[in-house]
C-alpha cells in the first residue's frame, strides 16, 4: 500500500508599508498568518475577513484565508477564497497554486492542472508547483509526466525530500523499484523523519521480494507514526506472504483500529483467518468489507 505525499500548499507573504492607509488590513491579515501557522484556523479566518473588511482588495488576506478553509478540509470555500485573491491580483502564482490544490482536493484534477499551468507559467522556477502538477498527473494515473514534472522539481530544488518521494511513488506504480527505492533513500536523507517515505520504500522492497528489508522500512514507519495504520496493513501482508497468519492477523487488527473504515484490510484479514481455520470471523470480515464497498471474494 503506497502512500502519495501531501500538496504543497503556499502562503502569501504580508509586507507593512510604512505610512499606508491600509496597514490596519494588513496588520489583521499578519494575526491571521500568526494563528495559521499555530493551527488556530477559525482565529485564522476571523483575523482574515476582518483585514478584508478594512481593504477589500488585499489579495493576500483572500490567499491564505483560502489556505485555512483547505487545512480544514472546506475546499469550497477555499476556492472561492482563491478565486477573489486572483480577481485582485492575477499574477499570483501562489494563489494559482493554491486554488489548483482546492480542485485536487475535491478529486477536479483537470481543473486543478489548469491552475498549475498558470502558476508555472508565472514562475516557472519554482519547484513545489512542478511537484504539485506531478502528484495531480499521478492521480490520473499518468505517471511518465508526473515523473517528468518531479524531474523538473528537483532539478530546481535538489534538497526537496517531497518531490523525491513523490517520483519514487510514480516509479513503483511503473514498476521501476530500482529507482524508487533510490528515491526514497534520498527523501529519507533528506527527511529522515518522513514515515510515508519508509512505507513506500518497504513497499517496493516487499513487490522485489526483499521482505526483511520491507520490513526493516515498515517498522521504521511505525515508530515515527505510531498511529498511521499503512505500516501495520503493509507488514501484515508480508507475515501474510510467509504463512505467518497469527502476525498477519495481528498487524491487520492494528490497522482496523486505527483506520476502521478501511475495507480492504477486513478483506485481507478475512484470508488471514480463513488460513488460520477461523471460519466464522472470516466470514465476518469478509462481510464487514463488502458491507463498505470492497468486492471481498474468499
Amino acid at each position: 500500500m503506497l502512500q502519495a505525499g501531501p500538496l504543497a500548499l503556499i502562503a502569501a507573504v504580508l509586507m507593512l508599508g510604512a505610512g499606508c492607509v491600509c496597514d490596519g488590513a494588513v496588520r489583521r491579515a499578519k494575526e491571521g498568518n500568526t494563528h495559521l501557522m499555530a493551527g488556530k484556523l477559525d482565529d485564522a479566518i476571523a483575523a482574515y475577513d476582518g483585514a478584508i473588511e478594512r481593504d477589500p482588495e488585499l489579495s493576500e488576506a483572500y490567499n491564505n484565508r483560502g489556505l485555512a478553509y483547505a487545512h480544514k478540509g472546506e475546499y469550497d470555500l477555499a476556492i472561492e477564497s482563491y478565486d477573489l485573491a486572483i480577481r485582485f491580483d492575477p499574477e499570483s502564482a501562489a494563489a494559482h497554486n493554491n486554488r489548483g490544490n482546492a480542485h485536487a482536493g475535491r478529486a477536479q484534477y483537470d481543473r486543478a492542472l489548469q491552475d498549475y499551468d498558470e502558476a508555472i507559467r508565472l514562475d516557472p522556477q519554482w519547484a513545489q508547483v512542478y511537484s504539485n502538477r506531478g502528484w495531480t498527473y499521478a492521480r490520473k494515473g499518468e505517471y511518465q509526466r508526473a515523473i517528468e514534472d518531479y524531474d523538473t522539481a528537483v532539478g530546481l530544488d535538489p534538497e526537496f525530500p517531497q518531490a523525491y518521494s513523490n517520483r519514487g511513488n510514480a516509479l513503483a506504480r511503473l514498476g521501476e523499484h530500482d529507482r524508487a527505492i533510490e528515491d526514497f533513500g534520498q527523501a529519507i536523507r533528506l527527511n529522515p523523519g518522513s514515515a510515508a517515505a519508509y512505507n513506500n520504500r518497504g513497499a517496493s522492497h516487499a513487490d522485489r521480494g526483499e521482505l526483511d528489508r520491507a520490513i526493516e522500512d515498515y517498522e521504521s514507519a511505525m515508530r515515527l507514526d505510531p498511529a498511521w495504520a499503512a505500516p501495520f496493513y503493509n507488514r501484515g501482508s508480508v507475515h501474510q506472504e510467509r504463512g505467518a497468519y497469527d502476525q498477519a492477523i495481528s498487524d491487520y487488527s492494528v490497522a482496523i483500529v486505527l483506520d476502521p473504515q478501511d475495507a480492504e484490510v477486513y478483506c485481507q484479514r478475512s484470508h488471514a483467518l480463513r488460513a488460520s481455520g477461523e471460519e466464522g470471523r472470516a466470514d465476518q470480515d469478509q462481510a464487514t468489507a463488502m458491507a463498505l464497498g470492497y468486492d471481498c471474494e474468499r
